[in-house]
């Protein structure tokens, strides 16, 4: 290793040091949403800006309409429901980069977060495009979920049919 190329290591170690990031639990927030940007992948389901309680009301109502008894039941049903949220969001956000072109602004939280979606997406040449390739790979993971969930369940009502006739 030459004398040039050490001193290069050094100092970008030096360098290093001084780029911790945030310290603290205010600042390591946000920075954990950073690689954040439409929410249509990664383990962030429900954005910041969207209604945590909406997320809840409708992750109830598919929950008690799937009807999952076990732990690995649930988790499917889990996965289905989330997949679904996110297929809502990107109608909206459809909705919204289509809306773009009418200048008429609002004033409702709701509405202005999807239209900034919208124009997160717009700001790339190929937004329709990857949004319907996100489109596609969600509406896949949720369909191999649902079936993986039915199956499951058709087995476990099989089975408990099976012990009640041997009971009876």
């Amino acid at each position: 290793m030459s004398a040039s190329s050490t001193a290069k290591l050094e100092a970008n170690r030096a360098n290093a040091q001084l780029s911790t990031g945030p310290t603290s639990a205010d600042g390591k927030s946000p920075s954990s949403l950073n690689a954040t940007r439409h929410g249509l992948t990664g383990r962030v389901v429900v954005l910041p800006e969207e209604d945590m309680k909406v997320y809840e009301a409708f992750s109830a109502e598919l929950m008690t309409s799937l009807d999952p008894k076990t732990p690995l039941e649930r988790e499917l049903a889990k996965t289905v429901v989330d997949q679904q949220w996110r297929l809502n969001r990107i109608r909206s956000i459809e909705d919204g980069m289509l809306a773009l072109t009418d200048e008429t602004g609002t004033n409702h939280p709701a509405v202005e977060s999807t239209l900034a979606a919208a124009q997160a997406f717009l700001q790339n040449s190929k937004a329709f495009v990857n949004l319907t390739i996100y489109e596609q790979r969600i509406h896949r993971i949720m369909e191999k979920a649902l079936a993986q969930l039915q199956q499951l369940q058709a087995e476990r009502k099989e089975r408990e049919r099976i012990e009640l006739d041997r009971a009876v």
